[in-house]
């Protein structure tokens, strides 16, 4: 598949390869401590590149501009297949969650919003009040990471999402709500 085209590359035509070359297959290291060392250049079926010199270090927290962080396989095709669990959403880059620095990595950003008090419960900001134990009086509702990405972004005054664009799902002001299916929006 020519680099750049963004089609989906499926696992059994090209297997992942460690830095040494050779394949292996994720699924057998989730939950595991140790994932073999990946090398951007030939661990995957595409090779990702930054724009420019200056990306390599744009994201917060930092372990996100480690390209080997990523599954790098092209687009989701929405269809129910393989590229829907390691596709990359409508540009956005999939996260290697196979990976346990990966999953680590997003518990300590889950539990940032969560003690900055961010709820995802609507699509403007919404700091929610706290306890004394200074943890917020409710839970997060269910409405959403990319509300609470949208909060952090406009709160910090810095995009900290891990994206090669800017792909924010809002909710409608009559209170409906959206899903994704096949690519585009729905109610």
């Amino acid at each position: 598949m020519p680099e750049g085209t963004g089609a989906y590359v499926f696992k059994t035509d090209e297997p992942y390869r460690d830095a040494g070359g050779q394949a292996f297959d994720d699924r057998d290291f989730v939950g595991e401590q140790t994932f073999p060392t990946m090398d951007p250049a030939t661990s995957f079926p595409y090779s990702p590149v930054f724009g420019a010199p200056s990306d390599a270090t744009v994201k917060v927290p930092a372990w996100l501009n480690d390209r080997a962080r990523y599954h790098n396989r092209g687009d989701a095709k929405f269809d129910g297949g393989e590229s829907d669990t390691y596709g990359d959403f409508s540009g956005l880059d999939d996260l290697f969650t196979e990976q346990a620095i990966v999953l680590e990595g997003m518990k300590d950003i889950y539990r940032a919003w969560v003690d900055f008090g961010i709820d995802g419960s609507g699509s403007t900001p919404s700091i929610m009040s706290t306890s004394n134990s200074g943890r917020s009086s409710r839970p997060p509702s269910r409405s959403g990471l990319w509300t609470m990405a949208t909060q952090i972004s406009f709160l910090s005054g810095k995009c900290t999402i891990p994206t090669r664009g800017c792909c924010l799902d809002s909710q409608p002001r009559d209170g409906s709500r959206r899903r994704w299916t096949s690519g585009s929006k729905s109610r």
